[in-house]
């Protein structure tokens, strides 16, 4: 499967899961702004629709025509917080994937590297525009997941998508590395008297998600290894709790972080062409192909992003990290 196959297929998958995230939010909560200032679930769905629909759209045309648009793009984050259908939402997402699909395929190897200015100050190339809303729909299911915990919700609401194929390795790498740069950015960019600080006594703290980050490569690493094999009996989550760091340390943190996911790329690298198509249950009615265990770390590392940037809104820092 080349990048641009992976990427379609992978922006299809995410999209769909952010809409079920939206669709296992209680209907009262949709429109819920937990601690009166983050946007509540609706708005950031409608968020990534207008991501989708966007890129997909510069990707369509090689970027020929546009402009930065301050007023537009003050509708848009005005039409985010208007949104109260969620039907009509889940509508727009799904036309958003179709218009990133096109998008994807439309340009050409000799495009990808044509740089647009998307806000001043700010320029992405076509190639890295393909990535923007992948991320941005598991950025925001991650953050959706957390409004359900805060409301009182702490049932693992799984989509139903199908498993995925074995993805291009490089696009592997490239997801991988960009999460890894952008979780130490949120992680150092946090206050550090916030770290362990749970959002009303029931969400998860910023330390723990960046953790379970740094333990999440080695679990790739460990799960492909195994292959169709992988189980998650005898699996000591005692044991993974306790080796998660008692207290802030940054610099250790980071190091053991870059190693687990640097190892876990050479084993995406080496892993058999042969051996693709396989598939483990880890669990009794609980499937899992090797293309999901080879995308894992990256899922976890911008689901995580999500998370750890809305728990930082809600104590008062609405600012993006430095990039």
């Amino acid at each position: 499967m080349d990048r641009r196959e992976t990427l379609c297929m992978l922006t299809r998958t995410y999209g769909h899961n952010v809409i079920n995230a939206a669709k296992t939010t209680a209907s009262d909560k949709l429109t819920w702004h937990p601690g009166g200032v983050a946007r509540h679930a609706l708005a950031q769905l409608r968020e990534c629709a207008q991501a989708a629909e966007g890129f997909g759209h510069i990707l369509e045309t090689g970027g020929e025509g546009y402009v930065f648009d301050p007023e537009r793009r003050e509708r848009r984050k005005q039409l985010q917080l208007e949104a109260n259908d969620l039907n009509q939402v889940a509508e727009e997402v799904e036309a958003g994937i179709a218009q990133m699909e096109r998008g994807i395929r439309a340009v050409s190897n000799t495009e990808e590297d044509k740089a647009v200015e998307l806000f001043p100050g700010f320029t992405a190339t076509l190639r890295q525009l393909m990535v923007f809303p992948l991320r941005n729909f598991i950025y925001h299911e991650g953050q959706i997941n957390y409004i359900q915990v805060l409301y009182g919700d702490s049932e693992s609401h799984w989509s139903d998508s199908k498993p995925i194929g074995f993805p291009d390795r490089d696009t592997v790498a490239e997801l991988v590395t960009g999460g890894v740069e952008g979780i130490v950015g949120f992680a150092r960019a946090t206050q550090t008297d916030k770290l362990t600080w749970s959002p009303e006594g029931k969400g998860r703290t910023i330390l723990d998600m960046m953790e379970e980050c740094r333990q999440s490569g080695g679990w790739g690493t460990n799960s492909l290894k195994v292959k169709d094999k992988f189980s998650f009996e005898g699996f000591d989550f005692d044991a993974v709790m306790k080796e998660r760091m008692q207290e802030p340390d940054l610099d250790s943190w980071e190091s053991r972080l870059r190693a687990n996911h640097k190892e876990f790329l050479e084993v995406v690298a080496n892993f058999p062409v042969e051996d693709e198509n396989l598939v483990a249950t880890p669990m009794p009615g609980f499937s899992l192909s090797m293309g999901d265990l080879a995308f894992y770390p990256a899922w976890n590392l911008f689901y995580h992003c999500g998370q750890i940037a809305f728990v930082q809104c809600l104590y008062g820092d609405g600012s993006m990290p430095p990039r």
